[in-house]
């Protein structure tokens, strides 16, 4: 069978993993042929797969939709494609081939909805595209998410038969061989970009209180420079002002993201994630975790004995959530939870 895997949009990213992915899934399957559409992101022919690439389609959205409307019909009709695969989160309209579509881009389904004032963009995204791709979902022969949060909503949203909807979870390269130890200095760790959603301020502000109370023994780690854009600026001013330790080490690799994992709690603020990446690492070694109060989160986390919630605005829950871990760590060395038996460790 002559497949045709569609991702003009994948540049960087999460995009590009799951593109990656299947890629490499598609290398081993020898009993099918597929081709590959995509826009500037490269990867190699082999024995039965051809890679075509239209970079021109990210010129404009105009270019891109004229390529999604029209000029995809070309290569459907050239390469005699009998079934699609778009990794893209949308369908090729007008098209009456099988297709499967795969919804790895949460916002249309988050509970979280943006006004246009909060951010125009992300509004648009969520109410004109996102109207977009539930479109998709219900033209779709076959619709593939990531996790059963996003199974739920999508069904709920569109109305399509739950049978239609498949989860596969991504596949994720954890850090298995390391077990959570804490450091002397309660620490917790935020590793994130510097997005709206990502909610780097009520970490401020919880913090901000943390002090009134003369509770300072802490310190918050960032994966950020600290001066990214106006908000993250204001937020690295406002904690010098306070003399906090908040500790801005920008982007890290895998090993040094392994040994932030290895002694930090997992402070993860974000309203807005398919899966929360971060989640997983950190309940990979056994860390503690505290979670925004979202489906993803809860979905992720589900029984994990060392995860506690707190609404995502809500400084104070936070607070409290952080001072418990604070002054447990300072009375006996613990958290609030039950850690895995610790490993000698240097760091």
């Amino acid at each position: 069978m002559r497949i045709l895997v569609y991702d003009v949009a994948a540049e960087n990213g999460g995009a590009v993993t799951v593109l990656n992915w299947f890629y490499g899934i598609h290398k081993e399957d020898k009993e099918n042929q597929y081709v590959y559409l995509l826009g500037k992101h490269t990867l190699e022919n082999t024995d039965n797969i051809t890679v075509i690439n239209v970079p021109e389609v990210k010129k404009t959205w105009l270019h891109r939709l004229w390529f999604d409307y029209i000029g995809v019909k070309k290569y459907l009709c050239d390469y005699k494609i009998e079934q699609i695969l778009s990794l893209q989160n949308t369908d090729i309209p007008f098209c009456k081939l099988p297709q499967t579509v795969y919804i790895h881009n949460a916002l249309p389904f988050s509970e979280h909805r943006f006004s246009i004032d909060e951010d125009k963009k992300l509004w648009i995204y969520q109410n004109l595209i996102g109207s977009m791709i539930k479109q998709s979902i219900k033209r779709a022969n076959i619709v593939i998410v990531q996790t059963n949060w996003m199974k739920n909503e999508v069904v709920r949203q569109t109305g399509i038969s739950e049978t239609k909807v498949q989860v596969v979870f991504p596949e994720i390269n954890l850090f298995e061989d390391v077990i959570w130890l804490p450091a002397d200095k309660c620490t917790f760790f935020y590793p994130a970009s510097d997005a709206r959603f990502k909610n780097h301020d009520v970490i401020l502000e919880a913090s901000k209180l943390l002090y009134q109370k003369g509770i300072t023994q802490f310190r918050c780690v960032f994966t950020l420079k600290g001066n990214e854009n106006s908000r993250i600026s204001r937020i690295q001013e406002e904690a010098v002002d306070c003399g906090m330790d908040f500790l801005w080490v920008g982007q890290q690799n895998r090993e040094q993201m392994s040994d932030w994992f290895a002694q930090s709690i997992l402070l993860f603020p974000s309203y807005l994630e398919t899966v929360g990446l971060p989640i997983c690492e950190a309940m990979s070694v056994g860390a503690p975790v505290l979670l925004s109060d979202c489906l993803y989160a809860r979905d992720v986390a589900k029984e994990y004995a060392n995860a506690r919630y707190f609404v995502k605005d809500n400084a104070a829950a936070l607070a409290q959530l952080m001072e418990v871990c604070i002054v447990k760590r300072q009375d006996n060395g613990c958290l609030l939870y039950t850690s895995p038996s610790p490993r000698d460790r240097t760091r």
